[in-house]
């Protein structure tokens, strides 16, 4: 294993994620996830070294954690089937009215043949560069100290030093790049105040825990990655996390405002 201190700044200092940044529509999340070996993740650095985006599928062909969603018969990624389904939701006439088998069939493909290509519509960026198991400080222990970075003992000081300016840096690739959709895949409340911070507009909670805003032609929205549960509602209200009703019932109240073309219809 050849992880250099020099490599993983590199990474953090350019690397953004998967796609085209002309695109019209951007996935943007907290961090990428992982659940492979320092090989695994030594690759994926090496993948991405000097780039600011690579093909999701082309330039990972050699990760087996990562590709095993990209090939013929892969299963439906967790972190990407609601973003999916909304921009779906927002680009195919009737998509609402598509039995379960033929809506996951086209999330499915989606996932394995078009999201995050260079050629294609959507682009997948994480705010911060460095993969993780899970987002807390005890996933962060078991991986990045051994590195012997100062600013990567903790999870902790690693958002302290880096995550500033990466906030500032996603700020203006919008203001740069212009997309017409951005699907913000995490609603937290502190991921909340970070999507707040980078675009000013008026958030607007369209359905419980989705929200959306329009500013200069892009519309944003907030997706949860999952619904605290809360004293006083109904059996039905208390659900932990998303579905594809719900995504889609989000998606018909904001498509009056979206300017996308549509997918196949």
């Amino acid at each position: 294993m050849s992880i250099s201190s020099d490599l993983i700044y590199r990474r953090i200092n350019n690397f953004w994620g998967y796609g085209n940044l002309k695109a019209p529509v951007w996935i943007i999340g907290m961090e990428e996830g992982f659940t492979g070996s320092l090989e695994s993740l030594e690759q994926r650095f090496k993948n991405a070294d000097g780039k600011i985006t690579i093909d999701v599928k082309d330039d990972m062909l050699n990760v087996k954690d990562h590709i095993r969603f990209f090939q013929d018969g892969a299963p439906i990624q967790p972190y990407f089937k609601f973003p999916i389904c909304l921009y779906l939701a927002l680009t195919i006439e009737n998509f609402n009215k598509l039995s379960r088998k033929e809506l996951t069939g086209k999330i499915r493909d989606y996932q394995i043949n078009k999201l995050s290509r260079m050629d294609g519509g959507t682009v997948s960026l994480e705010l911060m560069p460095l993969p993780v198991n899970k987002i807390n400080e005890k996933a962060w222990l078991k991986l990045y100290p051994q590195f012997d970075i100062p600013e990567l003992q903790t999870k902790r000081l690693y958002l302290e030093k880096f995550k500033p300016e990466r906030d500032r840096k996603l700020k203006e690739l919008i203001e740069e790049y212009k997309p017409r959709l951005v699907i913000f895949n995490s609603g937290s409340e502190e991921y909340k105040a970070t999507w707040r911070q980078i675009i000013p507009g008026q958030f607007k909670e369209i359905t419980r825990g989705m929200y959306a805003c329009y500013q200069n032609g892009t519309t944003y929205c907030i997706l949860p990655q999952r619904i605290n549960r809360k004293p006083g509602y109904k059996p039905a209200f208390q659900a932990a996390g998303l579905s594809y009703e719900r995504v889609i019932d989000f998606a018909l109240k904001i498509k009056d405002k979206m300017f996308l073309r549509s997918e196949e219809k």
